[in-house]
């Protein structure tokens, strides 16, 4: 972002009731696309390049679906038209929330990563909570933009990882 930030201007938003946002969780894309429209209106914002990373990117999928209008651009970062999530990993999630994050953090970061950074991703996962991790992979699950992403006509850039677990 702070390189971004040299060449454009740039926002990071934290989802409601992630970060340091207040508010409720989102029940489904269609809200999040809605919310994130509202913020867009406050600020005045005209056509802007989006980019979501993981939920971030289902998000601008479904904002550049609803709101072609608003993009000049899309930038889709290890994320997916779909993803699957492990059964045993939704269980583990509500029996061990410590041990699940262990789990998204090596999955989620190559091996090769400083271990600083490890630790920020799982301070963060952390700090948000079992209920809101919940969520998100719920939505995750239940996202599917298979039968409409080759529709939008919206220019973009997907950014991957080789080594990807989650997002391949």
């Amino acid at each position: 972002l702070e390189a971004l930030a040299d060449m454009r201007p740039v926002i990071a938003v934290d989802l409601p009731g992630h970060g340091q946002s207040q508010g409720s969780l989102m029940h489904d894309m269609e809200a999040y696309a809605e919310w994130l429209k509202l913020l867009i209106d406050a600020l005045n914002l005209n056509a802007f390049v989006l980019a979501g990373h993981s939920l971030g990117g289902i998000i601008a999928q479904q904002f550049a679906r609803t709101f072609p209008e608003m993009l000049k651009g899309l930038v889709l970062i290890g994320t997916g038209m779909r993803f699957t999530i492990p059964h045993g990993y939704l269980d583990m999630l509500n029996q061990d929330f410590a041990a699940a994050c262990l789990v998204s953090g090596r999955q989620a970061y190559t091996a090769h990563i400083p271990s600083d950074m490890l630790e920020r991703g799982l301070a963060m996962l952390h700090r948000n909570g079992p209920e809101v991790l919940l969520q998100d992979l719920s939505l995750c699950v239940g996202f599917d933009s298979t039968a409409w992403a080759q529709n939008l006509a919206t220019s973009c850039l997907i950014i991957c990882g080789k080594q990807d677990m989650i997002t391949p």
